[in-house]
C-alpha cells in the first residue's frame, strides 16, 4: 500500500499549488485593474473623445489596408499617439507591416499585452466599416496632428518662467 506520509505530502503539494494559482490570479487581477485605471487617468487627464476615436480609426483602417502604410509612415508615428496603449498597437502594427509579417490577429500576442491585444481587436472590429475611404485616414491624422501641436504648445508654456511667460 501506499503510506500515509506520502499521502499527506501529496495533499500539501496539491494544497501548495492551488494556494500559489490563486495568489498569482490575485496579483494579475490586480495588476489589470492598476492598468486599467492607469489608462482611464490618462485618458482623462490629456486626450479627449476625438483624439481617442482618430486614433482608433487610424490603427483600424492601416489593419485593414496596410497597402497605405508608406504614406502614413511619411507623416505620422507612434509618439504623434497620446493613449499609450493605441501608441504600442499602432508602433507594432507599424513594424509588422514594415517587415511584411502576417497581420492575424494572434501574431500580435507576443508583443502586446492581454489588454491591449482586447482592445486592439476592438478597435478593429467596431470600427470595420469606416475603414474603407482614405479621407477617413487623412481626417484621423489631422486630428491626431492638431492635437500633438496643442499639447506640446500646453506643454511649452508652462515649462516657461514667469518672466518669459509675461513678455
Amino acid at each position: 500500500g501506499v503510506s500515509k506520509e506520502s499521502i499527506l505530502a501529496r495533499v500539501n503539494q496539491i494544497g501548495r499549488r492551488k494556494q500559489y494559482a490563486e495568489n498569482k490570479n490575485k496579483f494579475k487581477k490586480i495588476q489589470q485593474e492598476a492598468m486599467r485605471e492607469n489608462t482611464k487617468a490618462e485618458i482623462a487627464n490629456d486626450t479627449n473623445i476625438k483624439v481617442i476615436k482618430a486614433q482608433e480609426l487610424l490603427i483600424a483602417f492601416l489593419y485593414y489596408n496596410p497597402d497605405f502604410y508608406r504614406h502614413i509612415e511619411e507623416v505620422i508615428s507612434p509618439e504623434d499617439f497620446s493613449v499609450s496603449d493605441n501608441k504600442a498597437i499602432f508602433s507594432r502594427l507599424s513594424e509588422r507591416i514594415k517587415e511584411g509579417l502576417s497581420l492575424d490577429y494572434t501574431f500580435f500576442s507576443e508583443s502586446l499585452t492581454p489588454e491591449q491585444m482586447s482592445a486592439f481587436v476592438k478597435i478593429c472590429k467596431t470600427n470595420r466599416e469606416l475603414t474603407s475611404s482614405p479621407k477617413t485616414c487623412e481626417d484621423c491624422i489631422e486630428v491626431i496632428k492638431t492635437s500633438k501641436k496643442k499639447s506640446e504648445s500646453k506643454q511649452s508654456v508652462t515649462s516657461l518662467s514667469d518672466e518669459e511667460y509675461l513678455r
